[in-house]
């Protein structure tokens, strides 16, 4: 299925304008397979790999868009409620909503840490101070995992993700 320009303008708007859900209760939920070609778009909108966004997607919330975690995270980008607010995401049920909230948070945290995509992941799982406040991969066991599977799945070389102490030899700059 293809989702011309026009149509991914006209989601984008309406659901920015509006601030309502563009699935409402008396629509269906889009398929996995239009999921992914709404995703791809996206991606493709905000300058993210799309096969990055697929793979993040299936470790979060294996695309059930109505997920919640025991954290709070609500649904397809697993968003807490302070991130969703944070980067105008208004129904963190709907799916195209959070899709965008996702994105634009995720090419924050690309800008933010400089292209390094495992401590761009491991914010986005453990959140961007905890990344700080350990200048890498927070020690976290979860956090450590959720990198690994994502870069896996996504296809990236295989590289053990380091512990903290391997990490904190990278400087990271910070923009000012």
């Amino acid at each position: 299925m293809f989702i011309s320009s026009t149509k991914l303008r006209f989601i984008f708007v309406l659901t920015m304008m509006l601030g309502a859900s563009s699935v409402s209760s008396n629509q269906s939920i889009p398929s996995r397979e239009e999921l992914k070609t709404v995703a791809t778009s996206f991606a493709k909108h905000y300058g993210l790999s799309a096969d990055l966004i697929h793979a993040l997607i299936t470790v979060e919330s294996d695309w059930q868009s109505a997920v919640v975690s025991k954290k709070g995270a609500v649904g397809l980008m697993q968003l807490m409620p302070a991130t969703a607010e944070r980067f105008a995401v208004v129904d963190s049920y709907d799916p195209y909503q959070n899709l965008q909230g996702g994105m634009r948070y995720l090419r924050f945290l690309f800008n933010r840490f400089h292209g390094r995509l495992d401590l761009v992941l491991a914010a986005y799982n453990a959140g961007e101070n905890a990344v700080d406040r350990y200048n890498g991969i927070p020690p976290y066991s979860e956090t450590q995992a959720y990198v690994h599977k994502v870069l896996k799945l996504y296809g990236a070389p295989a590289s053990p993700v380091r512990s903290v102490r391997r990490i904190r030899s990278y400087h990271l700059m910070r923009v000012m």
